[in-house]
Formats: structure tokens, sequence, C-alpha cells
């Protein structure tokens, strides 16, 4: 049997994104222990982008200040809480492109939700969505928002070479990847 208590805020931020952490009492399995969650949003969902045009992938380099260097990741950002009422996987669409086109200036001709992540279910409480996004084209049709450090297409077998080699190590690209792959083999 398993017992959860009741959840106290340990610390909280008005954002964006708005985080919280909370630790809460478990009990599972004749154990007894604390707990730590962390929830961040911005009143949307997070998405995560696979892009890709004539057979290749788009990745971004993004400095992730925790860990105090560059990652080669997908596009990916949270979506403000919706303007109009609409479903969360349209939500999570529209966040995809949005944040494809404002990393990389590159526009979203279509979009697919594939499913949800969960980045890290052992702290995190927030999930994300995965995206296929088709890029109407491979060169920026906009101006990006300096976030990331640049992008560049790479094949597949680039792609899988950089993840066999550790040179592309962030979990949730690595996962989205992953649900991109079984979605193509169905």
């Amino acid at each position: 049997m398993t017992e959860v208590g009741l959840s106290t805020v340990v610390y909280a931020w008005a954002g964006p994104p708005c985080i919280r952490v909370t630790t809460q009492s478990v009990k599972h399995n004749g154990k007894q222990w604390l707990q730590h969650k962390v929830e961040a949003d911005e009143g949307g969902i997070g998405a995560v982008a696979v892009v890709t045009f004539a057979g290749k992938h788009l990745v971004v380099d993004h400095f992730r200040p925790a860990i105090g260097r560059t990652l080669t990741e997908f596009p990916r950002g949270f979506g403000g809480a919706p303007a109009i009422e609409t479903t969360p996987e349209h939500q999570a669409c529209v966040t995809g492109a949005r944040e494809l086109l404002e990393e990389t200036g590159i526009a979203a001709s279509t979009t697919e939700f594939l499913g949800y992540i969960w980045p890290d279910s052992g702290i995190l409480g927030s999930k994300v969505a995965v995206i296929a996004v088709a890029a109407q084209s491979a060169e920026a049709v906009g101006v990006h928002d300096g976030e990331t450090d640049g992008h560049r297409w790479i094949s597949q077998k680039e792609l899988e070479g950089a993840i066999r080699a550790g040179e592309i190590s962030d979990g949730i690209t690595l996962a989205a990847y992953a649900l991109w792959q079984a979605a193509e083999a169905a």
C-alpha cells in the first residue's frame, strides 16, 4: 500500500517559468521517507519539437546554467496559457512551432502531437509534450531570439552517431527522439 502525505511548499518562484518545490511524506512497501517534488510551468504545457526537413533533423546548441555547459538538443520550451479554449495536444503543437521559430527563425509547415514524456519522474512533476514538426524550409524566415547559440541540420545517421558518442546527452532530446522513432516505425 502506498500513502502520500500532504505537500508542504518549501520554495516558490513566480517565474517565468513558475517554479514550485514541495516536500511530502511517502509510505510505500513498508518504508517511509520525505520526497521532494519540483513543478515548473507558465500556465501552459512544455513541448519539445523533433523537427525534420529533407530527411534531416534540426538541433540547437543551448547553454544550460544548471550544468554549466552547452548541450546539443531539440528546440523546446514552455507555452503560456492559451488565448482560446483548446486541447492540451493542440496547445503543445502551438508551443512546439513557436519555440522552433523563436530559437531558430525556422517556421513549421505541419505539427503532430506524438505523446508525453516525464523528464525526471524521481523529482520533477511536470511532463513535456513531444511534437513532430515538418519545417517549411531549412532556411530561417524570421529572426531568432538569441536564446540558443546556433542550430544545424544533421542526418539521422549523424544524429544517432552523436547520441552514441555522448555528444547528444540531454534526456529530453533522447526521450523525444525515441518517441519520434517509435511513431515513424508504426
